[in-house]
């Protein structure tokens, strides 16, 4: 398994007003194809009145991509939303950005403005780490587990490596005891 990069927090959410329209982001880090489903159909539910729940989500094994603008002109939501995933080099995470129309027509390069900032705006809020899998390092034989916590105060993450000594002499015992 690679290192990857993911949503700190396990759910996150912002907002801002553009024009009169406002723009609510949601950030949830997800492990499979349901699950992104499940998050935006809540989101879709606790938001049945706005005028559109816009979303993109990449899977982190996969790296199957999904998005769609709820009726937002083509390629003026999901495609920006979509991006700040990319350029970000996420995965496993999944965004919804909903917006209440404020009466002022953004344009299309307004709404593409409006959705990136409102996906950055979710993936800040959430915040991003790179998950590095445990790993037997080579010249010590010692278990490597980084771990990462996000601390009381919400905006400082805690980063430790923890080594287990002798994991790879055990590991060797154990293969030459089993034969």
């Amino acid at each position: 398994m690679n290192s990857y990069k993911t949503f700190l927090k396990d759910f996150a959410t912002d907002s801002f007003i553009e024009k009169k329209s406002e723009f609510i982001s949601y950030a949830k880090r997800i492990y499979d194809e349901d699950e992104a489903k499940a998050f935006i159909a809540e989101i879709r539910k606790k938001h049945s009145d706005a005028s559109h729940n816009c979303y993109a989500y990449i899977l982190k094994d996969s790296g199957i991509a999904r998005f769609s603008d709820d009726g937002e002109p083509g390629g003026t939501a999901d495609m920006p939303i979509l991006e700040v995933l990319k350029r970000e080099g996420l995965s496993g995470v999944c965004v919804v950005v909903t917006r209440y129309f404020g009466g002022i027509l953004l344009g299309a390069g307004g709404l593409v403005r409006a959705y990136a900032k409102g996906a950055k705006l979710g993936v800040d809020a959430a915040g991003v780490v790179e998950f590095v899998p445990p790993y037997i390092d080579a010249q010590t034989g010692n278990l490597i587990i980084s771990v990462c916590r996000l601390l009381p105060d919400k905006q400082n993450v805690l980063s430790l490596d923890v080594q287990l000594q002798g994991i790879q002499n055990m590991m060797n015992e154990l293969t030459l005891n089993g034969k």
